[in-house]
Order: structure tokens, then sequence, then C-alpha cells
């Protein structure tokens, strides 16, 4: 073998080897630092006893909860139906009440469950206030579908990037995606495998905007960077932005406060967190606090958009050569001379 070639496998191995260690540090890095972190949570009852153990939860868990006092229960359901908070410690009884949305992040809630147990010193009993679809029951499902969305997603994006070459096409190529993949997804998420409850039209639109969100920045990543090698540049930029910040840093499966800060505010910030946010939102809580969430989608799919129009304006228009203008091949001051068939004589 000669050199050359063992060059560039070395080289091509070890850049390899940097782009695995940053996708899976990338991913396994959230999960192994998952804690709360200033997590809103209430604590109902009479104004004493809830006093004290909103003192005691601070000095347990410093900086993990932020507490937000309720006169009783019925208001601390509100304040987690409004999402305001994920869930909430009723005291004042025999034993403390944990008000929990499952629907709103599992893990938290199992985390509330355990964390009022440690105060109470027996197990406290538990009220699911907003729970998951019951096709869902511990959230996995939900959690499991926003990877392969995204990966489709960048897919779909990289292809309208490299193999449609016209902006017109890839903007229609991105109208079907996004609108099928919404109508399909939302009718599989919803009927067959059960796990997202609500409207249907309205889980269509907002699959159908996370998909579009996604694969607009990619295709417009790559349009905007040019051809051939420049192109696949963009389309990996798009990529990674998608899915090695956006998706490990999405709080899909436990929350975005149980995440290393800022990321998990980071996250929100993208596609992937903000569409998981969106969904729970109009799926569980009736749009409370979903506007959010909607503008980052959709700055996304209009900044996507925009690099598309943008690579279009940059694009030179092939100019018709005008009268007195010379023929392509052809000096000034030259010209052609017919020859036998087959020939053309160019004679200065």
């Amino acid at each position: 073998m000669s050199a050359a070639p063992l060059t560039r496998a070395v080289a091509i191995a070890l850049g390899a080897i940097v782009i695995q260690f940053v996708v899976v540090t990338a991913f396994a890095w959230p999960a192994a630092r998952l804690a709360p972190r200033h997590l809103p949570v209430v604590v109902a009852g009479p104004a004493a006893p809830a006093a004290a153990v909103a003192r005691e939860i601070s000095r347990g868990h410093p900086g993990a909860f932020r507490v937000i006092p309720a006169a009783g229960a019925a208001q601390a359901r509100q304040d987690i139906a409004g999402r305001r908070a994920y869930g909430a410690i009723v005291v004042g009884g025999s034993s403390p009440l944990v008000l929990t949305a499952s629907a709103a992040s599992p893990a938290v809630a199992q985390l509330l469950t355990e964390v009022a147990g440690q105060k109470a010193g027996v197990r406290a009993p538990v009220r699911d206030v907003v729970p998951t679809d019951p096709g869902d029951p511990h959230g996995a499902a939900f959690g499991a579908m926003l990877l392969p969305l995204v990966i489709t997603s960048i897919l779909g994006g990289a292809l309208l990037a490299l193999a449609v070459g016209s902006v017109p096409g890839r903007i229609a190529g991105l109208a079907v995606f996004s609108a099928g993949g919404g109508a399909a997804l939302a009718a599989a998420a919803m009927g067959w495998l059960s796990i997202l409850p609500g409207n249907y039209y309205a889980a269509a639109a907002i699959i159908g905007l996370i998909v579009l969100a996604v694969a607009a920045t990619v295709t417009g990543l790559g349009a905007v960077a040019g051809r051939a090698g420049r192109a696949a540049a963009g389309v990996g930029l798009g990529a990674a932005i998608m899915l090695v910040l956006g998706n490990p840093f999405s709080g899909a499966t436990s929350a975005p406060e149980l995440l290393p800060s800022p990321w998990g505010q980071i996250g929100q910030w993208l596609p992937p967190g903000a569409g998981a946010t969106l969904l729970r939102a109009v799926g569980y809580f009736n749009g409370s606090r979903a506007a959010e969430p909607w503008a980052v989608l959709a700055a996304w799919a209009g900044a996507g958009l925009l690099l598309l129009a943008l690579s279009a304006a940059r694009r030179p228009g092939s100019a018709s050569p005008g009268p007195g203008s010379a023929s392509p091949g052809v000096t000034a001051g030259s010209s052609a001379l017919p020859g036998k068939a087959g020939e053309v004589h160019v004679a200065s």
C-alpha cells in the first residue's frame, strides 16, 4: 500500500473517532447529569406547615426546586394544569399528598414522589392530575418517537438539498414532506400506537411544523452553501444542530429543568425541544404556555425557507448573448470558417 492511501485512511479514521466521541458524549452526558435545577413545584396547605415543608425542601435540596406557595389542593391542581408547576406537595393532613403530572414528565413525577416520601418518612399517597395516554403509561413511546422523527426529517431535507436543483422544487418537496409526514405520523401516534391524546388536526399541524423546521433548515443550509462538497457541508451543519444539539437537550424523556444548565433552556430554542414541549402542551394541557414553542418552530421553518430564497438570489443568471457578442469558445477578432463535416476552423 502506498503512503498516500494509507495517510488518507488514517485521517478518515481519526476524523470518525472525533465525530463518534462528540455524538456519543452529546447523547450520554445529559442523561448522566439529570438532576432538578430550579424545578417549579407547588407546596400547598395551611401557612405554617407549608412554609416548614418549603424551608425543608430548600435546605435539603439547595437550588433544586423553585417552590410556589398555594392555599390548598384546588389551587395546586390549577397551577399544574396551567403548566406553572410540574407537581405539588399538599400538607396539612396526616401525611403529605403528592400531586403529579406524568404527562409533563414521568421522571419528575417519580422524583416528587420520592422527595415527599423522604419528608414524611412514609410512602406518601400520589394522585396523577394529568396522566399520560393509557396506551403509553410511562411516557416511553412519546420519548422514543422524537429521535426517529428528527433523523428522518434531516434525511428528507438532505435529499432535497442534494438531489433537487431548483428552489421551487425544493419548496414544493418541503411542503409535501411536512404536510404528509404530519398527517401520517399523527394518525399513527393517535390511532394505532395510542401515545398522543387530543385533536388530530392539531397534532398533525405540530408534527408537520417540526418536520418543516428541521428539514427546511437542513435544505436551506445545503442550498445556500453552494454545490457539491459545500452543499454537503451545509447539510452536515444542519444535521449537527438538530441531532447532536437539539435531540439530547430536548428534554423529551425528562424535563428541561433536569438537564445541565443552560443546555436545558437552549434545547427549548431548537426544533426537537420546542416540538416535544408543544406536543405535550397541546395534547395534555389545552395549549397552556404553548406560544413560545409555536414561535420557535415557526422561526426555524421561516429561517430555512429564507435561506432557500437567498440561495436563489445568489445564483448567477444565465444571460443570453446580445447582438455583437462573441460566441462561446470563439475569441474576439476571430472568425469561424466552414470546413469538412464535423470540423470548424477558427482563423484569427
